[in-house]
């Protein structure tokens, strides 16, 4: 297998490929995930006329504290599924990604 040097054009090729598939797999996942999120952060809030309760108030802040990390998890997965899917069907004219063995 021969290898090329990795110019600039390659790097934003490659780049490029992973983002727009991170971005649709974004749209399709996270975007309704913190849709749904939002809709119960502002179900919480206190509406015009209502009196201000602190402990109503504090809901929210713990509800960020579990949903924070589950979000962030849900990022990091949704990433290396579209690094996945880039390194196994993304072909460029001049060239294209492999994953090979280190040899020892």
């Amino acid at each position: 297998m021969d290898q090329v040097d990795v110019t600039w054009g390659r790097a934003l090729k490659i780049w490029w490929s992973f983002c727009w598939r991170w971005s649709v797999l974004f749209f399709l996942v996270l975007f309704p995930l913190e849709a749904i999120l939002m809709f119960f952060m502002f179900r919480n809030m206190p509406h015009q006329g209502q009196k201000f309760d602190p402990q109503q108030s504090m809901r929210m802040p713990s509800g960020m504290m579990i949903a924070w990390p589950v979000l962030m998890a849900v990022i990091i997965a949704l990433q290396a599924q579209g690094m996945r899917w880039m390194l196994r069907k993304a072909r460029w004219s001049d060239f294209r990604l492999a994953v090979v063995p280190r040899e020892q």
